[in-house]
């Protein structure tokens, strides 16, 4: 028995297949966003905006025909894209965990900027809190504090050439980077000092 494998002559796409395409290459954005015209398509190619801000609510795009003729044609937008939402709501100040949260498909707005990953947000501290079901915005996480008010610190002065180390104690927690207020145990000054590492603060 022969078998004879028939293809169709083309591929159809829908009218609103080709609108999506268009938008997210005007928009290089990589997931789904769903166009909805407010008037028929009309005919021809799509010349205007040169490209749409992810997360917009509508736009405005511009069609010319053969002949140069050029037509208006409003559409809502919604976008979609894999971030991490919470499983369950989640207090401001706690530290997240690998079972309190999940990526699933979400509505996104140009407003927010989402995780998109778990990695991105385990291990830090929320600094508002989250219903169950709401992803989670990057600027609602800060690093988890490596020193904590009272934690035992070497205290690093550098000048020039010569490197000076005292103990001292942390007066402000914080995570690496940050700059707190540490007491030099010998002199009892207090000082502003920017956290290097675990234990460990250098005055600028």
């Amino acid at each position: 028995m022969r078998l004879r494998l028939v293809m169709p002559a083309a591929v159809r796409v829908t009218l609103d297949e080709t609108l999506a395409a268009a938008v997210r290459r005007l928009a290089g954005w990589r997931w789904r966003v769903e166009v909805e015209p407010l008037g028929p398509v009309p005919a021809g190619r799509l010349v205007f905006p040169p490209s749409i801000p992810p997360g917009a609510g509508s736009a405005t795009l511009r069609f010319a025909d053969d002949s140069g003729n050029e037509r208006a044609l409003a559409v809502r937008l919604s976008w979609s894209k894999p971030a991490v939402v919470a499983l369950r709501p989640l207090e401001r100040g706690i530290v997240i965990a690998p079972s309190d949260v999940e990526v699933r498909e979400v509505r996104v707005t140009r407003s927010l900027q989402l995780a998109t990953e778990a990695g991105e947000v385990v291990g830090r501290r929320l600094v508002r809190s989250l219903l169950a079901g709401e992803p989670v915005p990057l600027n609602y996480l800060s690093a988890t504090p490596i020193i904590q008010r009272g934690d035992s610190v070497i205290i690093t002065v550098r000048k020039s050439s010569l490197v000076v180390e005292v103990r001292g104690e942390a007066l402000d927690p914080g995570a690496e980077g940050d700059r707190i207020r540490v007491r030099n145990l010998q002199s009892k000054a207090v000082l502003q000092a920017v956290i290097t590492g675990p234990g460990r603060v250098e005055v600028p």
